[in-house]
């Protein structure tokens, strides 16, 4: 990628995070106090503004109430993970989805996203004609360009008018803007602030919403992979250039004694029943469960091979695919990343089944070194 277009990224990003956000946050406290609403919770506890969220929300519900203003949205642009963070569900049975079911959570404006805090704005709030454009091209450019943006690179033909927009959209809102906008363009590439940023405007809960019940647990396994697949080269590379180079001052062997004790073997698998274990490179990704089992990816067999460290029979789960590395979500699940893939499938070792596939964009692996 071009480090320009990265720069790119970098500033519009910055513009988002620093300068709209705080302003979206800031003029969500201003309305619902100009309502006379004590609190952010009791003005999401409103009726009308519960309602209307409800139905940006949930599809093919109609209410036991206000049945008139009740909606059918062809999208939803509020996601499953941003109705949790706003409601909770009122303890019950309930025999009906309905608004009525749920109750505001005690949050404050610092605590929305500027997705989540420009939903709010945009759809409940009494804006100005100007002011609510202004809110929608922020919220629509923040989706086109960032969100969904993991390649953290914008081209010079999409920066200067989306710039330009920015610009307007923001004075708009709040004319103090302009000098940090300024201070903003001219400030030069960080490489990891901009990283950082990058993680904090993609929607990921696009992947958090097709993951199970787990989902700390399993994102966190994604995280793991994803950062040890992207680090396993540069790591080896950093070993070699450490054990090859003798005159290195920095990173002086440390000579051993001979007959020196420095590892001690606590158990041994023979594996030479399994055919082609032996082979080098046959191996790619272990993890060790908690139980003791080891679960390796065989990459050219197309399959994991459970072994269990009390001797008794090996196990194997084939894989619609190459598997390259693994990791434990729980006691009985590991996540499998595969080469030549952009997938995470998540296998049950107990069971020998599997549980899903987890999509995650941009995560191609057909060239990465290891």
């Amino acid at each position: 990628m071009d480090k320009e277009d990265k720069k790119r990224y970098f500033i519009v990003g910055s513009v988002y995070l620093e300068i709209v956000t705080p302003l979206f946050q800031q003029k969500l406290d201003e309305n619902y106090k100009s309502l006379n609403f004590r609190c952010l919770k009791d003005f999401l506890d409103n009726k009308e503004v519960l309602h209307i969220l409800f139905h940006l929300r949930h599809r093919n519900a109609w209410c036991c109430t206000d049945k008139a203003n009740c909606t059918n949205q062809g999208a939803l642009p509020l996601n499953h993970h941003q109705w949790k963070q706003l409601y909770a569900e009122n303890p019950g049975p309930g025999i009906h989805n309905c608004f009525c079911k749920y109750t505001a959570k005690s949050v404050k404006p610092d605590d929305l996203d500027v997705s989540l805090c420009g939903l709010i704005l945009f759809n409940c709030c009494n804006l100005g004609q100007r002011d609510q454009d202004a809110v929608y091209i922020l919220r629509r450019n923040k989706n086109d360009y960032l969100s969904h943006n993991t390649t953290c690179g914008i081209t010079k033909d999409e920066y200067n008018s989306l710039m330009d927009e920015l610009k307007t959209s923001v004075l708009q809102l709040d004319q103090t803007k302009e000098d940090e906008l300024v201070r903003i363009k001219r400030r030069p590439l960080d490489d990891a602030m901009c990283n950082k940023y990058m993680t904090t405007l993609l929607n990921i809960h696009e992947i958090l919403e097709k993951i199970d019940t787990n989902t700390t647990e399993t994102l966190h396994c994604v995280q793991q992979i994803w950062q040890h697949l992207r680090t396993q080269s540069l790591t080896k590379q950093s070993l070699e250039e450490k054990t090859g180079k003798q005159g290195n001052k920095k990173n002086p062997i440390k000579p051993y004694k001979l007959g020196q004790s420095i590892f001690t073997i606590h158990h041994q698998i023979d594996l030479s029943s399994v055919g082609g274990v032996n082979w080098s490179g046959e191996v790619s990704g272990i993890v060790m469960m908690d139980d003791g089992r080891l679960v390796m990816c065989l990459p050219y067999k197309f399959r994991l091979l459970i072994c269990n460290t009390d001797g008794s029979p090996v196990d194997s789960i084939d894989v619609q695919g190459i598997p390259w590395s693994v990791t434990a979500v729980n006691n009985s699940t590991v996540a499998v990343a595969l080469r030549m893939s952009s997938c995470i499938g998540m296998y049950d070792i107990n069971n020998k089944l599997k549980l899903k596939s987890i999509s995650v964009p941009e995560m191609f692996w057909g060239a990465l070194q290891l």
